[in-house]
């Protein structure tokens, strides 16, 4: 058995992260955190994410069998999603290591059982392991997710009373957290109200300006496109940090761009088309609503790709020369183009953030807005299109780009797209680091492939400019 500090350092190479993720050590730390009476059933793993020299940290759902009653939503579906840390010998964490005030709170509100514990260290393993709700950097998240709050909280904004069950969509310890709220009864016919609310959940009062600005942007794109929709807000909800949003009709655009029905093709396609003129209706957005957002620049972007890329550096060594050079090769391509001045953009426009429900679109998800060049968001699809298809080249993911493009209203020799078409092979790069998960089987191969279809994506580029 390799040791921690081997595999914190990639010494071991993948095989020594993924034995990790999968050893029974996981398994055994949390079936000690249950009550005696529960029993782990399974831990599903769902994401991880490896920095080298610092840390491994990954995310499960535990699926327990109980014979105690609870309150909570956590024990009715007896699943629990929790956060696992591994951190090189030598190398303390800055995670809690007593549950204080907050576990009491927990415990109080019937949310932690069937777990006896909430948080557990294990110095000897170097690991740390907590369990939802608790998260001290987040400690509203308790009595979000507390139904007795949660009834009285929406009752304030939903015009019918009703119990609602509380799922952790999105459980990041630190850094963010989403959860579902669904009503125990149907709303009566007489109430405009939806079944199902979504609660982001941010860490402090910083973050009451996406509020205002999804609101402005909702406003704004109402008054400019009849079948184009923003989702706009619910409710600010200012002693818990958190944003509310009803849930709407639709389906990600996402579910269609896999598929090869020729029907369904044809559905989609003028859905990219509507995407793309969505999207440069985006980008001619007023100045009320671009005051006081951050820039996006490609130094800094090419940065946050190379510490995305981190574990590809320590474990794909030639993986990581080729996206190297695919950085430096992309950076000169950008710079000798023409440039436009900074736009409002999405900054996180990818098929799952467009709900399709037949001839209407919603975007979602406007967290990540800022000014930019507008080829940004335009690279960034282009980028998902590929990611979603597989293949760049296929006639499919072609026809795809092109229906899209038509709606954006571009030409290929226009420059927006020229650089987009880099934005699109920079960020196809980080995709790929990001989406092909460390703990598949076939990590290396599926992460090497996509970085080279990136990479001959580039030179393609370089020899139409030619």
């Amino acid at each position: 058995m390799p040791t921690i500090a081997e595999i914190m350092c990639g010494e071991r190479g993948i095989e020594g992260v993924q034995q990790l993720l999968t050893a029974d050590s996981v398994r055994d730390v949390v079936q000690s955190m249950l009550q005696p009476t529960a029993v782990l059933q399974a831990c599903h793993l769902r994401r991880a994410k490896f920095k080298p020299g610092r840390k491994l940290t990954a995310y499960y759902d535990a699926e327990m069998s109980s014979a105690v009653q609870t309150n909570g939503p956590i024990g009715l579906t007896s699943v629990r999603p929790l956060a696992v840390t591994w951190t090189p010998p030598g190398t303390p964490h800055k995670l809690a290591t007593t549950e204080g005030a907050l576990g009491i709170e927990i415990q109080q509100r019937g949310l932690a059982a069937p777990f006896a514990r909430l948080i557990c260290d294990r110095p000897d393993a170097n690991m740390h392991v907590q369990m939802a709700p608790f998260d001290p950097i987040y400690p509203h998240l308790a009595r979000l997710m507390d139904p007795d709050y949660a009834r009285e909280m929406l009752g304030a904004y939903i015009d019918y009373n009703s119990h609602w069950n509380v799922t952790p969509i999105r459980y990041r310890p630190r850094q963010r957290h989403v959860l579902r709220y669904d009503a125990q009864t149907a709303p009566p016919s007489t109430a405009a109200a939806p079944q199902a609310l979504f609660a982001k959940v941010y860490a402090d009062a910083d973050h009451q300006p996406f509020y205002v600005r999804n609101q402005r942007i909702a406003d704004w794109l109402a008054a400019s496109s009849s079948t184009v929709t923003v989702l706009r807000p619910l409710a600010y909800l200012p002693a818990d940090f958190t944003i509310l949003y009803a849930q709407v009709n639709g389906e990600p655009l996402s579910n269609h761009l896999a598929q090869d029905d020729q029907q369904r093709n044809h559905a989609t396609l003028h859905n990219l088309t509507q995407s793309g003129a969505a999207l440069r209706t985006l980008h001619q957005a007023p100045a009320d609503i671009t005051q006081g957002l951050p820039t996006i620049r490609m130094e800094a972007e090419l940065k946050a790709i190379r510490r995305t890329c981190e574990h590809i550096a320590a474990l794909l060594p030639e993986t990581w020369r080729r996206v190297e050079s695919a950085l430096r090769r992309a950076a000169d391509m950008y710079g000798a183009l023409p440039q436009e001045a900074p736009t409002f953009v999405h900054g996180d426009f990818k098929a799952d953030h467009v709900l399709t429900a037949g001839n209407q679109l919603t975007l979602i998800d406007f967290d990540s807005c800022a000014l930019a060049d507008p080829a940004y968001d335009i690279g960034k699809f282009l980028a998902d299109l590929v990611w979603w298809r597989g293949d760049a080249c296929s006639e499919a993911c072609t026809q795809m780009g092109n229906a899209f493009l038509a709606g954006y209203g571009l030409a290929e020799n226009d420059a927006r797209l020229q650089r987009a078409r880099i934005w699109q092979t920079l960020i196809g790069i980080k995709m790929a680091a990001h989406r092909v998960r460390i703990f598949d089987a076939q990590w290396g191969e599926h992460t090497d492939a996509a970085i080279q279809n990136c990479v001959a994506g580039l030179r393609e580029i370089n020899r139409l400019r030619v």
